[in-house]
């Protein structure tokens, strides 16, 4: 439990969240489908945020999640369109927009004491509003990330770097567009990168699908 003075003050965001309508998967296969979460009704200690949006998870219904996810496709609207001149991000079929800084945890067998975390997405605005202690250190370090990600041309005290996907010897994941198909100077694709933090070696990884995966494929 964290004390009452390391709690966030930030006001409560909305009591339920529901998915988007639902769209109509191709012949043989699903789409994702998200549950709808409602926020703990009162202060959670067990939370920096002071609540968390919960749903329910039914161990016994394992099978079936497993059986959807070996079906499942991309939805709809995964991708942003641009219109007129701007980028537009629709509402992904079936999945709810999650509000920064706020965990979404289950209930395991609806028991508030059985809680496993699932996700808390961050934004530097949401950070701000909740964390604004440490938002100036993780805003510096985000920048910092950016520019090795992205890469940046050289300023006082800081040398230009090239961006982290024009490393010689990255290999693309199978699933990935092959490097031939793309207009020279083109990075298009998937990558997976494997370190370790000390001693140790660092290369790329290779993404492999075949049969004998999908019984191991995790439904948590």
């Amino acid at each position: 439990m964290w004390a009452p003075d390391q709690i966030s003050s930030a006001p409560r965001p909305h009591s339920i969240l529901v998915p988007a309508p639902a769209a109509h998967p191709p012949l043989g296969y699903t789409y994702p489908q998200g549950d709808s979460y409602t926020l703990t009704p009162s202060m959670d200690q067990r939370f920096t945020r002071g609540c968390a949006y919960v749903t329910l998870f039914t161990p016994s219904k394992k099978g079936i999640l497993r059986s959807r996810l070996l079906q499942t496709k991309t939805p709809p609207n995964v991708i942003p369109r641009l219109d007129d001149g701007k980028i537009v991000v629709d509402p992904i079929s079936g999945m709810i927009q999650m509000p920064g800084s706020v965990p979404f945890v289950q209930h395991i067998e609806g028991r508030p004491d059985e809680v496993v975390t699932m996700a808390c997405a961050h934004t530097l605005d949401s950070i701000r509003a909740a964390y604004p202690d440490i938002a100036d250190d993780l805003e510096d370090l985000s920048l910092r990330l950016r520019d090795a990600t992205f890469g940046c041309e050289a300023k006082p005290g800081h040398p230009a770097m090239k961006p982290i996907y024009t490393l010689q010897g990255l290999k693309r994941n199978d699933r990935s567009v092959d490097a031939r198909d793309l207009p020279p100077g083109y990075f298009d694709g998937s990558y997976n990168l494997a370190t370790t933090k000390g001693c140790g070696s660092y290369m790329p990884s290779n993404a492999t699908s075949f049969p004998a995966l999908f019984p191991s494929l995790s439904t948590q």
